[in-house]
């Protein structure tokens, strides 16, 4: 019977949220529902946790702020979650509210709260190997040709670093907006421009 009442209960808040990722007229939540999912994401019941969680990362940006707060609290499954959502919210296609999120990490990595920071970092770290990842992807998508080199330095101990050159020539499709992408490689070591 509890089985049956858990999943009923995961099905029914895995519905509403593909719901309200449907509808694009869905409102803003107002502070006093976000504050209660972020509340909520330290709720006994697991599904109630999970629909908070997948409440904070629909609203976006606006949950930005919240979840941060609650990164700085003291129960260890808010922070996780809070976290989580801050590292959805980071994979967004939305520019503005990957760039909110990701600004909202590096405050959290540059604060006091020793704990909120490296997790903060690991999580930055996390969202830049996806992001380069997917930077290169749409580079090449594009038409641009990105070349690795792997070189190894001895900084205190080896390290291996792979380096960058993005050529962009006749074959790109991507015009001034796509070169965007760009940005998100971190050892791009040069850009080179080739054609009219």
């Amino acid at each position: 019977m509890r089985a049956t009442r858990y999943i009923a209960i995961t099905l029914a808040a895995l519905l509403v949220s593909v719901a309200a990722a449907d509808d694009p007229a869905k409102p803003a939540a107002d502070p006093a529902e976000m504050a209660a999912w972020v509340k909520q994401l330290s709720a006994n019941r697991f599904a109630q946790r999970e629909l908070a969680t997948q409440n904070l990362i629909d609203a976006g940006q606006a949950a930005i702020e919240p979840v941060v707060q609650a990164v700085y609290g003291n129960e260890p499954e808010a922070v996780d979650r809070s976290l989580h959502v801050l590292r959805q919210l980071g994979l967004s296609d939305d520019e503005a509210v990957e760039d909110a999120a990701r600004a909202a990490l590096e405050r959290l990595a540059a604060s006091d709260d020793r704990r909120a920071s490296l997790r903060a970092k690991n999580t930055m770290d996390y969202l830049n190997e996806l992001r380069q990842d997917r930077a290169i992807a749409m580079l090449r998508k594009l038409g641009g040709t990105v070349d690795e080199s792997t070189v190894n330095q001895f900084i205190g101990a080896w390290h291996i670093t792979t380096r960058y050159h993005v050529t962009i020539d006749e074959n790109w499709k991507g015009e001034v907006k796509g070169l965007k992408y760009i940005r998100w490689l971190p050892t791009l070591q040069m850009v080179t421009f080739r054609g009219n």
